[in-house]
């Protein structure tokens, strides 16, 4: 998987592997700097899967009061990905 800008010289190409426990994504960014250079980054983000709803009943059990949501505000995650937040009691 990649994206691609139309209005900026810019992609990241994507790559994600996974296990029945794991999941597993690299991705980079290559930007044109001109005239005639090139910048690039890189991430890897290596995820655990597990049942997001049991989360809020360990960690009170720790003295964090945690909620599990779709999202930190009203941005897109990937599909399957949960966002945990918790506060300290």
């Amino acid at each position: 998987m990649a994206y691609y800008s139309t209005t900026w010289p810019w992609c990241t190409p994507a790559a994600t592997v996974s296990t029945p426990i794991t999941a597993h994504r690299a991705s980079g960014t290559c930007c044109v700097r001109w005239p005639a250079a090139w910048r690039r980054s890189s991430e890897h983000h290596e995820n655990v899967l597990m049942d997001t709803s049991r989360i809020p009943g360990l960690l009170a059990g720790h003295g964090v009061d945690a909620v599990v949501r779709s999202s930190f505000g009203t941005e897109e995650l990937p599909p399957g990905l949960r966002v945990v937040t918790g506060l300290r009691r």
